[in-house]
């Protein structure tokens, strides 16, 4: 089995994060996970690298083993443990490389952060007058340095200068960087060796150190856990989440961007295009061999599992039940979770006298067995990158009851055949599949039966699957991907027409870093953005000319194009011109000259001619 996968993917993969918090949480989980399917089902070793300045994490693995995310194989790679214990006494001396001060700056104050073992890991060196550290010394267990690290400041505590050195037991200066993020790709090189490998990385900090990875043998790959949007915006309009910027401005450079669900691939597409890179592969999550026999669940019983913040909305869930209480005494809701609202809920419960019908349990380790023994889940969220807690529910055959929010339940959920979708906020609408569900048992029985069926997607067997089908094709399609750089448009003529018709010429310019020339195969549309709400709209242009690193191009944007894109609440529009071409998405606004001031025509309301003068400075 194993030798089949690997054909079809890498020859090494491994999982990136920037480290691995005492209290992880879902993200590392999923990074764990991922790497645990790996070993079981492709038979190939998945290490996760980290690159945090962790003395060690011998209480991270107790943590994890404790939580029960640890397993026998489990392989975590930092780049300080790394060079702590490698063998460098082989390698070149960097020819004139020296360490920037042979000891540390005068002024300075020392600290030390010891390993697990109680050994010294690193030495600080703190300026004193700008509290700033200038000096990082990491040790080997005999003492000696292996790295160091100088950012000598100047009296404003403005860093002058900086190098990490690497060095051999004997001092010699094996490696020289002016930048950590140089020292990190340098280490993914080294570990990469000449294999083909696959980089699936998780964390969005971690993510800038592959922006300026470039190998022919490696494929990268980002995990977006969350929406691309800010919290409850507009998917369309929507400042993108300051997380995910440095990814999506320029997701050209990924050779795949994962989202978790369709829906949030979809709703990405729709505002910037679509490009070869972009991917939808869900997480996995564990579930039964079979479905628990519907005799063995408790009757008008439901299970709810989530953090107890504002996003998961739990309030909501609690009215609900209130108003299927009316109807089905016998309900009842057991919520598993912790969090800064638990003290808010339970005061809602006892206001509405709920106490019989509502328990709240706290932070309860393997809270998702209760799904297990439950008639009903229910997920009242506002918002979600992608509800694991709906898998887990239908992995165990228990049938949820969520709203139809951004993202996920609608991927997961067939109304009415393993579950119900309630439009977000009708707590009545709620209530009455919940009561549904507690008179009519063999609803209950097929719901749960569906339910357990429909998991099989995302079983752990199914998302190798698909991980190892995408890395394939970002090995195969390496060599033809675009390496644009620099693209820009400069309008020759802007002409508007007395039928109203927009008409801008001009050239299209950028510079290329390799691969295939780009005139070939990109394609430029005009996109009209909405200001306030909904998706954009895209409209051909047409192309005058192509050559190398150049594209004559007319765009035309009618009244018509215009007036029918304009809703209520967005009285303007902004026009952009779209690029797209295999991994390539790129949209650039268009200039309108560089004066002060212009002058603009506009109709009076009886249909005249007339200019006024547009003070741009203003």
């Amino acid at each position: 089995m194993s030798a089949v996968h690997d054909a079809r993917g890498a020859e090494r993969t491994f999982m990136v994060t920037w480290g691995i918090a005492d209290e992880f949480g879902g993200m590392t989980s999923m990074c764990l996970q991922r790497a645990r399917m790996y070993q079981t089902h492709v038979g190939q070793r998945a290490p996760i690298l980290t690159f945090e300045p962790k003395p060690g994490y011998g209480e991270v693995l107790a943590a994890l083993e404790a939580a029960g995310h640890a397993f026998e194989g489990l392989e975590i790679l930092n780049i300080y443990h790394y060079y702590r214990s490698a063998l460098l006494g082989d390698r070149s001396t960097v020819r004139g490389a020296t360490l920037l001060a042979p000891s540390a700056p005068e002024g300075s104050f020392p600290q030390e952060q010891q390993d697990d073992d109680g050994r010294v890991f690193c030495r600080l060196w703190t300026q004193s007058g700008v509290d700033k550290i200038v000096r990082r010394e990491y040790l080997r267990a005999d003492a000696t340095p292996f790295l160091v690290d100088e950012a000598p400041v100047d009296t404003a505590g403005d860093v002058v200068r900086r190098r990490l050195s690497l060095l051999a037991p004997d001092g010699r200066v094996v490696g020289a960087w002016t930048r950590a993020g140089d020292f990190y790709r340098d280490w993914l090189r080294e570990l990469a060796g000449t294999a083909t490998t696959a980089m699936i990385v998780d964390s969005n900090f971690a993510a800038g150190i592959f922006t300026q990875l470039e190998e022919p043998h490696i494929v990268k790959l980002k995990v977006l856990h969350s929406s691309h949007v800010v919290a409850a915006a507009d998917p369309f309009v929507g400042a993108i989440a300051k997380p995910h910027r440095p990814i999506l401005d320029d997701p050209a450079r990924w050779d795949g961007v994962v989202f978790l669900t369709e829906g949030q691939k979809a709703d990405f597409v729709d505002r910037f295009g679509d490009a070869d890179n972009l991917v939808a592969i869900s997480n996995a999550r564990e579930r039964l061999p079979q479905p628990p026999p519907v005799e063995g669940r408790k009757r008008s019983t439901g299970a709810m599992v989530c953090a107890l913040t504002r996003l998961k909305n739990v309030e909501s869930a609690i009215r609900v039940i209130q108003r299927a209480a009316e109807q089905a005494p016998e309900v009842h809701l057991d919520i598993y979770g912790g969090g800064p609202e638990m003290s808010n809920l339970q005061s809602l419960v006892d206001e509405l006298q709920l106490q019989d019908h509502i328990t709240l349990h706290g932070h309860t380790r393997n809270a998702a067995r209760a799904f297990e023994s439950a008639t009903f889940s229910m997920l009242t969220s506002r918002k979600e990158g992608q509800p694991l807690v709906l898998m887990e529910s239908l992995g165990r055959g228990c049938p949820p009851i969520a709203y139809d929010i951004r993202y996920g339940p609608r991927s997961l959920i067939q109304d009415g055949h393993n579950g119900f979708l309630v439009t977000e906020g009708d707590e009545e609408a709620a209530a009455a599949r919940i009561v549904q569900l507690c008179r009519d048992e063999e609803l209950v029985r097929f719901l749960s039966e569906q339910a357990w069926a429909s998991s099989e997607g995302f079983g752990e067997r199914a998302v190798v699957d698909q991980w190892q089908s995408v890395i394939s094709r970002a090995l195969e399609a390496k060599p033809e991907r675009l390496h644009l750089r620099g693209a820009a448009f400069v309008a020759s003529s802007v002409t508007l027409h007395g039928s109203g018709t927009l008409e801008i010429e001009g050239d299209l310019t950028w510079t290329e870093a390799g691969g295939p020339p780009a005139h070939e195969v990109m394609t430029p549309h005009v996109v009209v953005r909405r200001r306030h709400h909904g998706a954009p709209v895209v409209l051909p242009v047409e192309v005058l000319s192509r050559g190398p690193l150049r594209m004559g191009l007319r765009l035309r944007i009618t009244q018509d194009d215009a007036h029918r894109e304009v809703p209520e609440g967005n009285k303007q529009l902004d026009i952009v011109l779209a690029l797209n071409g295999r991994n390539v998405i790129r949209h650039l606004r268009l200039d309108y000259g560089a004066g002060g001031e212009g002058w603009l025509p506009y109709s009076t309301v009886h249909g005249a001619l007339s200019i006024q003068r547009r003070d741009k400075t203003a």
